[in-house]
């Protein structure tokens, strides 16, 4: 009974180990199984190529652009300063009308200045008239003088200026007849009459007339808006941004909203402040050549080719990742590339560009993030061009 529990206990014992190399057997074979799996993956592996700009990355100046009106640089606005009705046969103030100057565009009557005018140019008259019975007992020599005084004297004429005296005794003499008083008098009311004239300052044009004739004319009413024939000018407001952008001198184009029309121009003037509301610069736009075409309030589209700064590059504005890095290819000690991060500094936005500081001509920028691949990851890479 023994020997049969003896024989059953070395059976399973047996059984046991053969049982056990099989599993050790198994076991070693799958990591073998594994192992050769793994080399055949890396050796399989395929490191990612991206596609890098050309060596020689834009370096082109910015472009500015911005909207704005033209606006006449000496418009003017006629404000009466007086009143009295419109004279129709001096009247010539239709709303775009052309003239040229020194046209009398426009007369206000008023008859009670008109003959306060005339009354005291004629009492003038007679006080010359007397002058000259007095000058021939005390400055005989100075009655030829004063004689020719009287006779160029015109009532409907401007008074000419009074002869010049040769000493003080003559002065006096003259102040004492009340000669430089009604002089004055008379250029006084003059200055005042003028004030109901209106000539063109300039060749050019009627933009907008408020008066018609036979109107009634009020003191401080306004009157007329005139325009030059030439002579014109363009504010447009960049941001404080751009202001290293922008300089007295640079060329613009002025294109029509249309697109029909342009004309060639340079910044005449930049503010040194900025406007609180906007936080914007002021720039002014002149000396546009070949002005023919352009109207007065017409909008337009400013294009400034701003100067080339040293150290900026321009690149699409889908490569800039936030807030201000891009990816660009690094070299490896030992060869090849890695994918890495650069931190950059924006000059300038325009459209689908954007020009940015701290990366040379000569690094190779990716030509897209690929964001499918990990930065510091290992990279192969070729032109964009290619």
């Amino acid at each position: 009974m023994s020997t049969n529990r003896r024989s059953n206990f070395k059976f399973k014992l047996v059984g046991f180990i053969l049982l056990l190399v099989a599993i050790i057997l198994f076991m070693q074979f799958g990591l073998k199984k594994t192992s050769k799996k793994s080399a055949q993956y890396q050796n399989s592996q395929v490191i990612p190529e991206v596609k890098v700009l050309s060596s020689s990355i834009d370096q082109s100046p910015p472009i500015l652009s911005a909207y704005g009106r033209i606006k006449a640089t000496n418009s003017a606005q006629w404000v009466a300063e007086v009143s009295g009705s419109v004279d129709p046969s001096s009247y010539n103030l239709q709303t775009g009308a052309t003239f040229n100057k020194g046209d009398m565009l426009l007369k206000i009557v008023n008859e009670e200045l008109l003959f306060s005018l005339l009354q005291t140019k004629s009492q003038f008259l007679n006080n010359l008239t007397q002058l000259l019975s007095d000058l021939t007992f005390d400055f005989p020599q100075r009655k030829t003088v004063w004689n020719d005084y009287l006779k160029a004297f015109t009532i409907q004429e401007p008074i000419s200026p009074l002869p010049e005296v040769i000493n003080m005794k003559e002065r006096y003499f003259l102040n004492k007849r009340n000669i430089y008083q009604a002089y004055y008098n008379i250029k006084s009311l003059e200055a005042r009459q003028a004030k109901y004239e209106f000539k063109a300052p300039y060749e050019g044009s009627v933009l907008e007339s408020f008066v018609m004739p036979y109107g009634a004319i009020k003191n401080g009413q306004l009157l007329a808006q005139l325009i030059p024939k030439s002579g014109f000018e363009c504010e447009v407001d960049f941001p404080i941004e751009d202001r290293n952008l922008i300089q007295l001198g640079n060329k613009v184009i002025l294109s029509s909203m249309d697109s029909q029309k342009s004309w060639q121009g340079k910044i005449i003037r930049v503010s040194k402040g900025i406007r609180q509301t906007d936080y914007s610069i002021p720039v002014v736009v002149g000396s546009i050549e070949n002005e023919e075409g352009i109207v007065h309030n017409q909008y337009v589209k400013i294009t400034i080719q701003g100067d080339k700064i040293p150290g900026v590059v321009k690149l699409p504005k889908e490569l800039i990742i936030p807030p201000n890095h891009i990816f660009i290819a690094k070299p490896k000690s030992k060869g090849g590339y890695i994918k890495k991060k650069k931190p950059i500094r924006i000059i300038h936005r325009s459209g689908n560009d954007v020009w940015i500081e701290g990366v040379s001509r000569t690094v190779k920028v990716l030509a897209k993030p690929y964001v499918g691949i990990l930065e510091n990851a290992t990279i192969n890479i070729t032109s964009l061009n290619q």
